[in-house]
């Protein structure tokens, strides 16, 4: 069996990929957070799950195992398979088809009636060990699991809570080949495309699919490890509550606000307002060990306002604390037929404005929290800059040190300016 090697809690599995295969590239013995034993352990769950992607080095001081992926070779995200692995109790198994089969066949049913009925119905079925740990609290644990889940809803009729399935979701037509091509594209090009590829696989229909109808110029795999953390994210900003994280071993309470996703470096964000610090501040989602809702409930308007008034003036997700605004005016040169640069120009400023200031030349100015994060843009624009300024004087030394580079790489001479 593929997936033997099974878990109660995926982060452990994201630790360890993180750490060791992904970002260390460490041998065992350097490895403080685990000991020997844990650390083989850990590493023969990995080769029973996604052997085919781990290499082993040898060097003189030991084996170092790291991850190799190449996306022409994995058209779907090969890490989504670490999501296969969460272990359930034969009990889990047995009271999830009993009840929905239950509640599918009434109107709604209080919890003692559903564990009364189970007892009736189903008592020969059930092993006697699995009956010893079956009563009304673990019907309703599980009752109100699936209510988060959104499978059942709960109504109030006096003082008992009547429990009944959710209505039926919207036929999706995944009979049809467009829905399982459009999960497909979801499943490797969105956040949480996890859920994508678990609909495709258990459908059976993913193998199916031409596997080269959509490539991918740039592929990050490892966004996939960051799956639950982004929905308990999404979770706490839909419901408006602060949630509990723990960031590089520092526990902190922190109110959501958006989600930020490079297509450039695959690296992943969320922008959140700190009320220790009474501000805006931005984490890595990968730093990210843990988070979880709470049931704190706040005022989400103000918040909300004031964040889109700063976002205005955000070109990345850097925030400084003296939160001072830099300007950057840069004029290029466009010839007679590269229309399309203009229209480059247009579509991929942020923010800003863009205006012709003369034939063939075209400003662009904008004013920003922090212009370095505008660097890697603006030099795909050398060779066509006529004019470069900037309030930010670092930015204005890091592109003539990129020009110099570039001449002398070439052997073309210097002037002094």
């Amino acid at each position: 069996m593929v997936f033997s090697e099974l878990l109660k809690r995926y982060d452990r599995v994201r630790f360890f990929l993180r750490n060791i295969y992904l970002y260390g590239f460490r041998r065992r013995e350097e490895f403080d957070e685990l000991n020997a034993r844990t650390y083989d352990n850990e590493r023969r769950r990995l080769e029973c799950w996604i052997g085919d992607l781990l290499q082993c080095r040898r060097t003189p001081s030991g084996r170092i195992y790291h991850l190799t992926l190449d996306s022409r070779q994995y058209p779907i995200n090969p890490l989504y398979r670490t999501f296969r692995t969460k272990s359930f109790t034969d009990l889990d198994l047995t009271l999830h088809f009993y009840l929905l089969a239950l509640l599918s066949e009434s109107g709604g049913m209080t919890v003692r009636a559903c564990l009364d009925a189970i007892y009736d119905r189903f008592f020969s079925e059930i092993a006697a060990a699995e009956l010893m740990n079956l009563d009304q609290s673990t019907v309703q644990r599980k009752l109100r699991e699936y209510r988060a889940l959104g499978l059942v809803q709960v109504r109030k009729e006096g003082n008992q809570q009547i429990f009944s399935l959710s209505p039926t979701a919207q036929d999706l037509c995944l009979d049809e080949t467009p829905w399982q091509y459009c999960l497909q594209f979801f499943s490797e090009a969105m956040p949480l495309g996890v859920i994508g590829s678990f609909l495709l696989h258990h459908l059976n229909v993913q193998e199916s699919l031409a596997p080269s109808l959509f490539s991918f110029r740039h592929r990050f795999y490892l966004e996939a490890l960051d799956g639950e953390v982004t929905l308990e994210l999404l979770r706490a900003a839909g419901d408006g509550t602060i949630v509990s994280m723990t960031v590089d071993h520092q526990e902190l309470e922190l109110v959501p606000m958006s989600l930020a996703f490079s297509t450039q470096t695959g690296r992943q964000y969320v922008i959140v307002y700190d009320p220790t610090l009474r501000d805006f501040v931005s984490y890595r989602l990968d730093r990210i060990v843990k988070a979880e809702s709470t049931d704190t409930v706040l005022q989400l308007a103000p918040l909300l306002e004031q964040y889109r008034e700063m976002h205005k003036y955000m070109w990345g997700v850097s925030l400084p604390f003296d939160r001072k605004l830099e300007h950057v005016r840069m004029e290029i040169e466009v010839a007679e037929g590269e229309e399309y640069i203009i229209h480059r120009l247009i579509r991929e400023k942020r923010c800003g404005k863009v205006e012709q200031v003369a034939p063939h030349v075209w400003r662009y100015t904008a004013s920003v929290w922090d212009a370095l994060e505008m660097l890697p843009w603006i030099r795909t624009f050398i060779g066509r800059i006529v004019h470069f300024s900037s309030s930010n004087l670092l930015l204005e030394e890091r592109l003539r040190e990129t020009l110099v580079q570039m001449y002398r790489m070439y052997g073309l001479a210097l002037d002094d300016q």
